[in-house]
């Protein structure tokens, strides 16, 4: 088994199960390998967290860019990219990202890198393409609404603002977005966004 398919796995249960639930013996029990395979490409299960983290976000970024190439408009990008979102919050447990900063710092650190920095040149990016194409407004900071954005999604997953119990990250995800675009569309904005919305329920 090569490491890349390793990694894609091993990412799949973190996911599923959460981080702090996974051992290396169920890892190596799934991948029908030895823990001493195991250990020729990780030396421990923090190394092992760090490098599917960098493996998982070296490929949301080649999809995000791909997204934001191939999409015509603003509003449909963002659109594009929150489908992109959910598909990896279908299969989530609500813990992963809460584990990921309790107990693996230094992954969460490539987390927050990767947020702050490559996502906040996506939304900013949006912003003045939205702004361009007469979708958007063109009286506000776009810096502060770009952090703003990136802000609302740590809170999406922080479980004392929503408990699992109570909340599906799909739901609050999708109120995610429809506060932020609606925020700062315009008029031309505003009739596309209604559009979308009374195709959907058509």
């Amino acid at each position: 088994m090569e490491q890349q398919q390793i990694m894609e796995r091993v990412k799949e249960m973190l996911l599923t199960y959460g981080i702090k639930s996974i051992s290396m013996d169920d890892i190596s029990r799934d991948l029908g390998i030895s823990k001493k395979t195991l250990y020729l490409y990780v030396t421990n299960k923090n190394d092992l967290v760090q490098k599917t983290m960098e493996n998982h976000l070296a490929k949301e970024k080649e999809a995000l860019s791909a997204i934001t190439a191939e999409s015509t408009d603003a509003i449909q990008e963002m659109f594009t990219i929150a489908d992109h979102i959910r598909q990896h919050i279908r299969s989530m447990k609500h813990s992963v990202l809460y584990d990921l900063q309790k107990y693996y710092p230094d992954s969460w650190q490539l987390y927050i890198d990767y947020k702050n920095n490559f996502v906040y040149n996506v939304i900013y990016n949006n912003i003045e393409k939205g702004i361009q194409q007469g979708l958007y407004r063109d009286d506000f900071n776009i810096d502060i609404i770009t952090k703003i954005y990136n802000t609302r999604m740590e809170t999406l997953i922080d479980p004392s603002v929503f408990p699992p119990s109570g909340y599906g990250l799909l739901e609050v995800h999708k109120e995610l977005l429809s506060y932020h675009l609606r925020g700062i569309v315009s008029q031309k904005g505003l009739h596309y966004l209604d559009q979308q919305k009374n195709e959907n329920e058509d």
